[in-house]
């Protein structure tokens, strides 16, 4: 896909959380915008489309199994905090979404797009007061944000605040165990991933963590 003569971005790219997406990206929202047809849609940017879905699924944003196609499900994430700002789950989304792509997109300096990322998560935070589902993605979020940082001992801080409100999820013992271990405390960490095996018998050992246990 040839971007060197790309126009005006897309007016959603008047939030700065969504300037300087990677290509794709900005075609996607412009074409969303502009309630592009379904054909007029570029198959790199669909292909791009689906596997953000995929990642964004598999990093446990709360994405709704929408009757629409992968292209329109990752555009209304990546815009819903433009029309509904106060919405927790939009801010989630979109910081699970940003942390992805700094890992993908080398375009953008990735601190700039974690940083970006930690604001959505704070943002989802203080609007998500009582729903513990929403706060447990944010706090893991917040968690991953700051290894990728190498700030370890927020990194932990954070973790310990997921684990505080789920302490049933085997995954959040093992993220906990690995922030522990990167801030240097290996043998705390070697403890942690005993009672994430706790944790994973009495959730009935679950096909999701068979390989590590």
């Amino acid at each position: 896909m040839d971007h060197r003569n790309r126009g005006a971005p897309p007016a959603s790219a008047a939030s700065e959380f969504v300037a300087d997406l990677p290509d794709e990206l900005d075609a996607l929202i412009e074409w969303f915008d502009t309630q592009g047809d379904q054909t007029t849609l570029d198959n790199d940017v669909r292909a791009y489309a689906e596997n953000l879905l995929t990642a964004l699924r598999s990093d446990q944003a709360i994405v709704p199994e929408l009757q629409t196609d992968s292209a329109r499900v990752i555009a209304l994430a990546l815009t819903h905090h433009i029309r509904n700002p106060e919405h927790s789950v939009a801010w989630l989304n979109l910081g699970v979404a940003l942390r992805r792509l700094a890992t993908w997109d080398h375009e953008l300096p990735s601190t700039q797009r974690l940083e970006r990322a930690l604001i959505c998560f704070d943002r989802c935070l203080a609007l998500s007061a009582g729903d513990r589902a929403v706060n447990v993605r944010a706090w893991a979020g917040k968690a991953f944000v700051f290894m990728q940082l190498g700030d370890f001992k927020e990194a932990v801080r954070s973790s310990a605040a997921a684990l505080a409100l789920d302490p049933s999820d085997p995954n959040l013992w093992l993220l906990h165990s690995g922030c522990v271990g990167r801030a240097g405390d290996e043998s705390q960490a070697l403890r942690l991933v005993g009672d994430a095996y706790e944790a994973y018998v009495a959730a009935g050992r679950p096909d999701a963590l068979r390989h590590v246990f």
